[in-house]
């Protein structure tokens, strides 16, 4: 399932209105899932405010290379950490916003798991926060992130992509998208179900997002993902980041 494209937004849609009219007959569809991924529009305007800040980092000499630590196959690319004395007003914001953001994501699953019985009692504060930038054939394999405390979740947020990524060509023939239509996208697995499996019923667990700027994701830190290399020319500028989730519950 592609959600990041309109086709894949309009069956989204479709299942919705599909949903709803099952539910007039009284039948109620009840998805069997146990994760969610916060979807967030911070907006074009806001990554082009933060877009001189991390480029004053990237073309610093004194910044620290982060590859050591991240799974990400850089040839031309780099990974650069952002550390606290890089941290400006703007990365300041984003901060308090992915920590408010990972609070409401907690606050959910509390009341969705916990049936309002329970409120979050804890800490959460940002683990760490990092550049990719992906030049043509660099990417990301199947991987998962890590964080000091035992809960935690993980994020990017798109700053910048090339246009090859947003608008793949079609084949030459004209009858669809080219092989590469994944290209510079992340693809997140919530299961080993790759496409749809019409003897189980069930659906695809692979889910695929454009890099749209100013869009962030935020998903549970072992969350498997990856991101296929693009080609061609251009920058795809994002960053990734970690968030500590520290509960101080009776018996955690």
């Amino acid at each position: 399932m592609d959600i990041g494209d309109t086709s894949s937004l309009g069956r989204r849609t479709l299942i919705k209105e599909y949903d709803k009219m099952m539910l007039s007959s009284g039948i109620e569809v009840a998805p069997i899932t146990n994760k969610y991924i916060f979807i967030v529009n911070m907006g074009e305007q806001y990554v082009q405010d933060l877009l001189p800040d991390i480029e004053k980092i990237l073309n610093d000499p004194r910044s620290s290379n982060y590859e050591y630590n991240l799974a990400g196959q850089m040839d031309s690319g780099r990974q650069i950490q952002i550390r606290e004395d890089q941290f400006t007003p703007n990365l300041n914001n984003l901060k308090q916003a992915v920590e408010s953001m990972a609070r409401a994501y907690i606050d959910r699953f509390f009341l969705a798991s916990l049936h309002n019985k329970e409120d979050f009692k804890g800490v959460i504060n940002l683990h760490d926060i990092w550049i990719v930038e992906q030049k043509n054939g660099d990417y990301n394999p199947l991987h998962t992130h890590k964080t000091k405390s035992p809960a935690g979740l993980s994020g990017v947020l798109y700053i910048k992509t090339p246009p090859q990524i947003l608008n793949p060509k079609k084949n030459k023939d004209g009858r669809g998208i080219e092989k590469t239509h994944a290209q510079g996208k992340i693809k997140i697995t919530t299961g080993d179900k790759v496409s749809a499996d019409l003897t189980s019923l069930e659906s695809s667990q692979l889910m695929i997002f454009d890099p749209i700027p100013g869009r962030l994701l935020l998903f549970p830190k072992n969350t498997a993902h990856s991101v296929d290399p693009f080609y061609g020319d251009g920058d795809r500028i994002c960053l990734a980041f970690n968030v500590n989730i520290w509960y101080q519950q009776p018996g955690k």
